[in-house]
């Protein structure tokens, strides 16, 4: 009777134990296939934005006579990998884009009298030191507020309305760049350290030629 009995456990713990396995198999493919499908590192930035519907197209400011990317990165960046997007971007046949400066971001500020070029905002490319250059005008406007789908940006470039970087460095030093924040208008700084060297987790990307010639 006893023998007959642990015989029937061991059977019964085969079958729960091969149901078991099954499901975790079950749960590794699908974790195989979504990696598939995705086709992508999140890690890997030299394949965030293949895709052109991230990319997009160009646009002419006449007012600054500036030719910018309608697109964007697809993910935020940290400012190393921010200036390499740019570097490698090609796009409307040219291949000498760039990350803007602030003035030239604060070109495409909308709405926002406190942050539009020529505002009161001091930090312009010319004055980019913090202690004299950053004034309470440099916070913008209500957030959320703006004339373009609640953003303060240029009605003729794509969303989102986030940090995006420029080149200009703040306080006279390479550690440090101002950003603008399209949700408010607002210009403020972003650091530039890498992972290993902490810094902020990264922002997103535009970038901008000099001239449409």
């Amino acid at each position: 009777m006893r023998l007959a009995l642990f015989v029937i456990g061991i059977g019964l713990f085969v079958l729960f134990s091969h149901a078991c396995g099954g499901d975790d198999n079950d749960n590794d493919n699908d974790v195989e296939s979504d990696d598939d499908d995705d086709g992508q590192d999140p890690d890997d930035d030299a394949d965030l934005c293949s895709d052109q519907e991230f990319i997009g197209g160009t646009w002419e400011d006449v007012s600054t006579g500036l030719l910018w990317q309608t697109g964007r990165s697809c993910d935020r960046r940290r400012y190393g990998a921010a200036e390499e997007y740019c570097d490698v971007l090609t796009l409307g046949n040219f291949s000498d884009w760039r990350l803007p400066t602030i003035s030239e971001l604060r070109s495409l500020v909308r709405g926002c009298a406190a942050t539009m070029a020529g505002g009161d905002c001091a930090a312009t490319d010319e004055c980019y030191d913090s202690e004299s250059c950053e004034n309470d005008s440099c916070v913008g406007c209500s957030y959320g507020k703006g004339p373009n789908e609640w953003c303060y940006g240029a009605e003729e470039l794509d969303a989102p309305c986030g940090w995006f970087w420029s080149s200009t460095p703040r306080s006279n030093t390479t550690e440090n760049r101002w950003c603008l924040r399209y949700e408010s208008g607002g210009v403020g700084s972003c650091e530039t350290g890498d992972d290993s060297e902490g810094g902020d987790l990264g922002h997103l990307v535009r970038c901008v030629r000099s001239s449409v010639e």
